[in-house]
């Protein structure tokens, strides 16, 4: 049984209108990043994709595969996250 760090199920059950982006990203192992309304994000790594599908669905929230929805792309880079106290960075 794979283990859902505990940030991110907190970030998934708490921040509103959350929508899941899952990706390949080796050969044994899956990207599961979490957006919510605000552009805000949590990611974690997943050993399967049937782990990131079985979490999504047991919390009603929205899976999609990979960055296919034009709005989930603008959503998460809408905060600039150099300018916004406490906003993720990316490593560049």
């Amino acid at each position: 049984m794979t283990t859902i760090p505990a940030s991110f199920d907190r970030f998934a059950r708490k921040a509103k209108g959350v929508e899941g982006v899952l990706q390949r990203i080796g050969a044994g192992t899956f990207d599961l990043v979490l957006v919510d309304a605000d552009g805000n994000w949590e990611r974690a790594v997943l050993p399967t994709d049937e782990v990131a599908r079985s979490y999504c669905g047991s919390l009603e929230i929205p899976l999609h595969e990979g960055w296919d929805d034009p709005v989930l792309a603008q959503r998460i880079n809408s905060l600039d996250a150099w300018a916004t106290p406490g906003a993720k960075r990316r490593a560049i």
